[in-house]
């Protein structure tokens, strides 16, 4: 295996190297820490601001939008199924 994709599993929280044997990509292996409480009230405080802003216009929108026929929705579900078809493929390939 190249040495670009070797990795190193036990390091124990020491710093690793995240890129080959180049001396230059040293990173801190932490892992995934989690939002504290005052961050997690921020981003919920976000949220419904941006919801709130958002509503007015997204409603006048939905309200004078016209309703979609059948060849509509072929015209979404067909490139769909093309590219579901495709990864498929791409996937009985490997």
């Amino acid at each position: 295996m190249p040495a670009l994709f070797r990795r190193v599993t036990d390091t124990g929280g020491r710093l690793r190297r995240g890129r080959g044997d180049s001396p230059g990509w040293f990173k801190q292996d932490r892992g995934m820490e989690s939002m504290s409480g005052w961050e997690q009230l921020l981003l919920g405080l976000l949220l419904a601001v941006v919801l709130v802003w958002l509503f007015p216009g997204l409603k006048s929108s939905f309200r004078n939008s016209r309703k979609a026929t059948s060849s509509d929705w072929m015209g979404l579900l067909v490139p769909i199924g093309f590219v579901v078809l495709f990864v498929l493929l791409l996937l009985s390939l490997v």
